[in-house]
């Protein structure tokens, strides 16, 4: 197994672990068609609330227009941070704010398009078509873009990025390169520099990736394609219940196949089928976080769907797993039972990886010492007292922003019962005097 933070070499698959104990987000900051940003950094200090609200849980918060005018803006240039935003000062007190709440917060770049508005505009890298002409594509920030031919960069201009980047920005351990691995065939007809597909696979794609896993800089990319798998750890990507041409049921393959070597998930836009694809695939959920987000939605996607994941994804899968398993018409799958509770005493995670539908609530133990309890309705909930936990010494409390309250919990039947609030979550710890001494370590 590799260190977590480097990356596998062309084609050599590895066991990952880097992104498994982190809740993945972004940031949506900034885009040239907006009137004004949708999160300045004095803004995405928002990542507090997060913390506060997910009991200090590690996170990766990844900024999206970020640099010069915003979203895929002066690529391949990333000399400028986006003023609107607050400029390179202020965005470094945001990363080094990001230190102190557990949460590394690096970029979203963008290494495939080139805009002959930056001012590290160059032809000579532009990929060619093969009538000879520069390979113009989309129009996403106001301007078409043009297909950079990543096996020449590679050779002296991309690596000066890469290296400019890691060190003006003080990135470290991760960030995500949108587009790197969605396209990952692409020829170039540049008659004095001829690249095919391969060669702009490995010489180009490949090489990115070595370049930054030499500087301590995992990378994450936009969408899951085989010949990454064992070389991006991390995906923004998620299967989706559309019906298969061919008959059949669907079932999670690629999980039970790359699970051990590539996380995936993208959140979707209506929440049960958020919920539903991000357990039927063993996707570990990305939230997108800001301040027009319905932070409902963020909770959701951490209790309902990372926490269980962190438990669960890295169990076998067996037939006996869709037994229960009916297709809807909607082509909506659905099984029991209707809640998560997931913990050594709890016989339900070790029988099933998939829940109905109406998923609605999760009990779960977030570590050794604390157990989490989550509703979207206002309900009691009760979860297995722990082997040599003593109810004398438990504490319970509701977290919220800036400040958590102590909630009342009951040992019923050999259980931790209590009622929690719509959305609120509740943590159970089983030393109240360790607690105290977490939260001041903490600054709380």
């Amino acid at each position: 197994m590799l260190p977590p933070s480097s990356c596998a070499t062309a084609g050599q698959e590895r066991e990952l672990t880097t992104y498994d104990d982190k809740f993945v987000q972004g940031i949506h900051c900034d885009e040239p068609k907006y009137d004004k940003p949708r999160a300045t950094f004095k803004q995405c200090e928002l990542v507090r609330t997060v913390t506060d609200v997910t009991a200090g849980y590690p996170q990766v918060v990844h900024l999206w227009g970020w640099q010069y005018r915003g979203k895929d803006t002066g690529y391949p240039a990333v000399a400028q941070v986006n003023e609107r935003l607050g400029g390179y000062d202020r965005l470094q007190q945001l990363m080094h704010r990001g230190r102190e709440l557990n949460a590394n917060i690096t970029f979203s770049d963008n290494c495939d398009d080139a805009y002959r508005s930056s001012p590290a505009w160059d032809p000579g890298i532009i990929a060619r078509r093969p009538d000879g002409k520069l390979w113009e594509r989309g129009n996403w920030a106001g301007e078409n873009s043009y297909i950079v031919g990543l096996a020449k960069n590679m050779t002296e201009p991309g690596r000066r990025r890469v290296q400019y980047t890691c060190d003006r920005y003080k990135l470290r351990d991760t960030t995500h390169i949108d587009v790197l691995s969605y396209f990952p065939i692409r020829n170039d007809w540049e008659p004095a520099h001829p690249a095919g597909g391969v060669k702009n696979l490995v010489d180009g794609r490949y090489k990115m990736l070595e370049e930054f896993a030499r500087r301590g800089v995992d990378v994450s990319s936009e969408a899951i394609r085989y010949t990454f798998i064992g070389t991006v750890s991390l995906f923004w990507h998620m299967p989706r219940p559309a019906p298969c041409p061919f008959g059949g049921k669907p079932i999670p393959l690629m999980a039970a196949i790359h699970r051990h070597s590539a996380v995936w998930g993208e959140w979707g836009t209506s929440r049960p089928d958020r919920v539903l694809n991000c357990l039927f695939s063993s996707n570990s959920p990305h939230a997108m976080v800001g301040t027009e987000v319905d932070f409902a939605s963020v909770l959701d996607s951490f209790y309902l769907v990372r926490l269980p994941w962190s438990k669960l994804h890295r169990r076998g899968i067996t037939i006996q797993h869709f037994s229960a398993m009916a297709i809807a018409p909607s082509s909506v799958w659905m099984a029991t039972p209707r809640s998560i509770s997931i913990g050594k005493t709890t016989r339900t995670a070790s029988r099933s990886t998939i829940w109905r539908l109406q998923v609605r609530e999760a009990h779960v133990s977030l570590d050794k010492e604390r157990i989490v309890f989550y509703s979207v309705k206002a309900r009691e909930l009760s979860f297995p007292l722990p082997e040599g936990w003593t109810p004398s010494e438990m504490i319970a409390t509701r977290l919220s922003v800036d400040q958590s309250t102590n909630a009342d919990f009951r040992i019923q039947s050999g259980r931790v019962t209590l009622r929690v609030p719509s959305r609120v979550p509740v943590i159970v710890h089983r030393d109240r005097k360790a607690k105290t001494t977490l939260e001041l370590k903490a600054g709380a």
